[in-house]
């Protein structure tokens, strides 16, 4: 499954791409993010996200992108007990 972030909603948009993940027994998340962008490199790391690897001139002309990952946990619905 491949999510593009819109960079005015990253703030509120992870959460149901994970659980739709968890639901489909995914163990991990991976995105990348520009080099540059301090503020979505930053919000990330918040939620988990910590840097895999760079990715030289994924966006071309020189700019390159960090792979972050996140390994993910099912949670336990609370309500349903």
């Amino acid at each position: 499954m491949k999510i593009i972030v819109a960079k005015e909603s990253a703030h509120s948009c992870w959460v149901p791409p994970e659980k739709e993940m968890v639901s489909r027994g995914g163990k991990r998340m991976v995105l990348e993010t520009a080099t540059t962008n301090s503020a979505a490199i930053a919000l990330w790391e918040k939620h988990g996200y910590r840097e895999l690897g760079i990715m030289i001139s994924y966006y071309g002309s020189g700019l390159d992108a960090f792979r972050m990952g996140k390994e993910l946990v099912a949670v336990r619905d609370r309500s349903a007990s």
